[in-house]
């Protein structure tokens, strides 16, 4: 077995983690590695959407895809790369479509996607050097088509697809006429079926396949509804167009962009039989990792165990460094990375095992980060229930592992997060299924070996009953970022195949639609409401509603209390003030608030009595501490409101009143969406007793 030296180590190469730079490794010295969802796309027998996590190797299968068929000259291949601009876009557009009628967001964006997709195959077929006409004249529609829908022909796909959102805006912001006629000509009435039929009939007469590859979606993506939506209807229309048009489409969407669209789409059955999950066996991840050692340039004769002493801990290398990943391509270039790196700062003449023990701290960290980051919108909190598990033993009896999240959930600490939570009614089994659907954890059953992690999201669990697990353990990628103790021996690890899975997620009914659209709503109906009278019980519900969503697991049990007051009805919302936070603490222990008037005034300026009246509503009995709602545009009170606010705490030093102004209202909404709320508010309160009460 050939011996490099360190000059020759300082050549060694695993690659570029990222597909787009590792175009030479992957073609270029053959470490594509063909898997069966290669195969399945290769055969063109239906459109593929493929799901995978970040770093399971989407993109490489679709560069791969596209040098495949690039190569054919009876197969037209397009690549859709949305623009950065399309997500901002749609985010503008939603707003609008929330306050439009006689449009819902399934005919909006399967047209969208419809006409791009169309207009793209159409503009194919005619520059197709061997194009041929059928019997009807469909090139001239097609033409006519084309000239409509894309008359720049140096314009992308991508680039029609953000203008053609652009438009659409334009139109919903106008609110009137007949929108869904504007939209139909706005789209070139793509529902026209002579396009369709006519792209059918001349792919036939030209002897062609259409294939479109859309990729990079995942960098649009911010976890809203919109996004949800537009996803959703960009697979619709894919499934819809191939049989009717023969065209095949190929998406690439992360795990979970995935678990969204299950959630939200309304024809679920059309599209669910085409999800393709991308994963990898041990025998595939072994093979990439030995191709990677043979394909160095300095030498022909390298192997893995001419790069790499052949243990750690008393196992092999490569087994050492396959465990610590996550069955993922991207994580197994890094580690390997990390320790040549190592061993080259140490002018090692291999990578010796404790070259792998120090590159593997640094691995670890990057491990976590990419959890957290991969996950950020669809499970906010999940960074909160990671650190639980700082320093604690890397596996423990099932028993003491639900107990942890039990007092964990007792604390309140998982609820002060709503609502940027996944889970609507969290329990124990339903964080614990969520930590299994990452595969930040995984279980050994009664009588088993080793621990099964699973990478399927939620589609299933490898355990019917809690009862069934007799220990569970962390991953052992996060070992060190955690500072795991209590590790005697290597953790024995295995990835679940589709044969482990025997039972549903617990958590699948669980799941909240993103935070950030509903506040979107409610802002957007705030601004919708006018001043006086007439707004007045739509400004007071929609008030009910922005203190519901902001203060939720803080203050709770909503209700209107009507009093009078100097002869005239007042209505109030009343909560009761729940939260253990430092802001709700404080304010029932010291203004004894252990419930908070909410007082709303549909007017700009507030007048004396308004502030009288909700004087007269701080007592003994529920507290002397109220918020006085109204209709202002700025965020800090003014002199002559300071003055009443003032005159309040003077006649009793128990009282305070705070304002919450329209401006106010989005604030509370943003700070609560980012769970900054009561370190937001308890800032505020403390401005109130320094600047104007004092």
């Amino acid at each position: 077995m050939t011996k490099i030296d360190s000059r020759a180590l300082a050549t060694v190469s695993f690659g570029n983690p990222t597909a787009e730079a590792d175009e030479m490794f992957l073609f270029g010295r053959g470490c594509f590695i063909e898997t069966d969802v290669y195969d399945a796309c290769i055969r063109l027998e239906s459109p593929q959407f493929i799901v995978g996590r970040r770093g399971a190797g989407k993109t490489a299968l679709s560069m791969a895809l596209h040098r495949a068929f690039a190569s054919q000259p009876t197969i037209l291949c397009s690549k859709i790369v949305p623009q950065a601009a399309f997500v901002a876009h749609a985010k503008s557009l939603a707003q609008f479509l929330a306050q439009s009628t006689g449009v819902n967001w399934e005919f909006l964006f399967t047209s969208l996607w419809a006409t791009t997709l169309r207009s793209e195959w159409s503009r194919m077929l005619l520059s197709f050097y061997k194009v041929r006409d059928s019997k009807e004249g469909d090139l001239a529609v097609l033409t006519e088509f084309v000239n409509a829908t894309c008359p720049d022909q140096n314009e992308s796909a991508s680039a029609r697809l953000s203008r053609y959102i652009i438009e659409i805006v334009e139109i919903l912001a106008l609110r009137g006429g007949d929108v869904v006629g504007s939209l139909n000509v706005a789209l070139n009435s793509y529902r026209s079926e002579h396009i369709q039929r006519s792209l059918a009939r001349i792919v036939e007469a030209s002897e062609v396949r259409l294939v479109t590859i859309v990729d990079g979606l995942d960098e649009n993506w911010d976890g809203s509804n919109t996004s949800a939506e537009l996803l959703s209807g960009l697979l619709i229309q894919a499934a819809a167009d191939y049989p009717s048009i023969g065209a095949i489409t190929f998406a690439f969407l992360r795990e979970n962009m995935y678990r969204r669209v299950s959630n939200i789409c309304p024809r679920w059955d059309r599209i669910e039989g085409y999800f393709n999950p991308l994963t990898w066996t041990e025998e595939q991840m072994r093979e990439l990792i030995t191709r990677r050692a043979r394909s160095q340039e300095s030498s022909d004769q390298q192997s893995w165990d001419s790069i790499f002493e052949p243990e750690v801990n008393g196992i092999s290398s490569v087994d050492y460094i396959l465990r610590r990943t996550q069955f993922k391509p991207r994580e197994v270039i890094l580690f390997c990375k990390y320790s040549v790196d190592v061993a080259n700062r140490h002018r090692s003449s291999k990578v010796r095992s404790v070259d792998i023990l120090t590159a593997e701290r640094r691995y670890s960290e990057n491990r976590l980060k990419d959890l957290l980051n991969e996950y950020q919108d669809a499970l906010p909190e999940l960074r909160v229930v990671i650190d639980l598990f700082l320093g604690n033993p890397q596996t423990e009896a099932v028993d003491e592992f639900l107990r942890l999240l039990d007092e964990f959930i007792s604390t309140g600490s998982y609820a002060q997060l709503a609502p940027r939570l996944s889970l609507v009614y969290p329990s124990r089994e339903a964080i614990f299924d969520l930590l299994l659907g990452v595969g930040f954890i995984g279980v050994k059953l009664e009588g088993a070996d080793s621990f099964l992690f699973k990478y399927y999201g939620e589609q299933g669990n490898v355990f019917k009953d809690i009862a069934d697990i007799h220990e569970v353990s962390i991953h052992p990628a996060f070992e060190q970022a955690l500072g795991l103790i209590g590790r005697s021996q290597e953790v024995p690890t295995k990835e679940a195949d589709e044969t482990d899975i025997v039972a549903a997620s617990a958590s699948i009914v669980t799941r909240l639609g993103s935070p950030y659209e509903k506040a979107a709503k409610i802002i957007g109906h705030l601004r919708d409401i006018p001043p006086g009278i007439g707004g007045f019980r739509r400004y007071e519900d929609l008030i009910q509603s922005a203190i519901e969503f902001s203060f939720q697991s803080y203050l709770d049990n909503p209700r209107n209390q009507e009093r009078n007051w100097a002869g005239t009805q007042v209505r109030d919302i009343v909560f009761d003030n729940t939260g253990e936070t430092l802001f709700f603490r404080t304010i029932r222990n010291q203004y004894a608030a252990v419930t908070v008037p909410f007082e709303c005034k549909n007017k700009m300026d507030l007048e004396p009595g308004d502030f009288h009246q909700m004087e007269s509503r701080l007592s003994d009995t529920g507290g002397f501490f109220g918020f006085l709602c109204y209709r202002s545009g700025r965020r800090e009170p003014v002199r002559s409101e300071i003055e009443h606010l003032r005159d309040i705490n003077r006649r009793d030093h128990r009282k305070i009143v705070m304002l919450i102004s329209d401006a106010n209202v989005v604030q509370l909404i943003t700070q609560r969406t980012k769970g900054h709320l009561d370190r937001f508010l308890f800032k505020m309160y403390t401005r109130y007793l320094t600047l104007y009460l004092a």
